[in-house]
């Protein structure tokens, strides 16, 4: 199985990018996908001061044609081991038709009663959405589709929903591993508020099958968020 491996980084997490890329590198080709303009490194791809949806699309462009899962990780997200992350990623997708596979996340907008949830085994549940965080694609689900018109959602809200609504349509698990717990600050480097008006232009330029399959896990994350 072939893993490609992705780190975004941006302003001040350009170390914790070095910190990343030089613990995962043997687990995959690793490209760190950069948007600060003052800290550049030649073998990383290095962009113009570009926000999420710009580094996604540039990821989506490098995946290589013989490549199985994506590995993408926010460079202010803290995984303590990543030999454990890898490990259960290898095994989970040894026993099930996996789509998405992420591990559990401390800060997230999606944080689920999992008496709720679909249980597959110990600690393994699926769920509407993983968030964005930290997460292995199939490749079967980024597909070599450019999800991100910048002229209409440069931030880049949305990409979780629409790779979760492939899983849906191609018969793939959605998965999250409580076995592992990431680390992830509160705070944002962009306006929040028009993050979600930009999704909601997003949303609406979406296909109909995309967007209705979008929507019902919406409906189903409403129901199993916690309080």
């Amino acid at each position: 199985m072939k893993i490609q491996n992705f780190i975004f980084t941006w302003n001040q997490f350009v170390p914790n990018a070095i910190d990343i890329e030089s613990k995962i590198s043997k687990y995959g080709k690793t490209k760190v996908i950069n948007s600060n303009v003052n800290e550049k490194r030649d073998h990383w791809i290095n962009l113009n001061d570009g926000y999420f949806a710009e580094q996604w699309n540039t990821l989506v462009s490098n995946i290589d044609s013989d490549t199985d899962f994506v590995f993408h990780i926010q460079s202010d997200a803290i995984v303590k081991d990543f030999e454990k992350l890898y490990s259960r990623f290898f095994e989970i997708v040894s026993k099930y038709d996996v789509g998405i596979y992420a591990p559990n996340v401390d800060y997230t907008w999606h944080k689920y009663n999992i008496d709720l949830l679909n249980k597959l085994e110990k600690n393994v549940y699926e769920v509407p959405n993983t968030d964005c965080t930290c997460w292995f694609i199939n490749t079967k689900i980024t597909k070599d589709k450019i999800i991100y018109n910048l002229d209409t959602n440069i931030i880049g809200y949305g990409v979780d929903w629409y790779y979760s609504a492939e899983c849906v349509l191609q018969n793939k698990y959605i998965l999250r591993d409580y076995t592992i717990l990431v680390d992830h600050p509160t705070h944002k480097n962009y306006d929040g508020v028009k993050g979600n008006e930009l999704f909601t232009i997003w949303f609406e330029e979406q296909t109909p099958v995309i967007k209705e399959k979008m929507l019902e896990l919406m409906d189903k994350h409403t129901i199993y968020l916690i309080g």
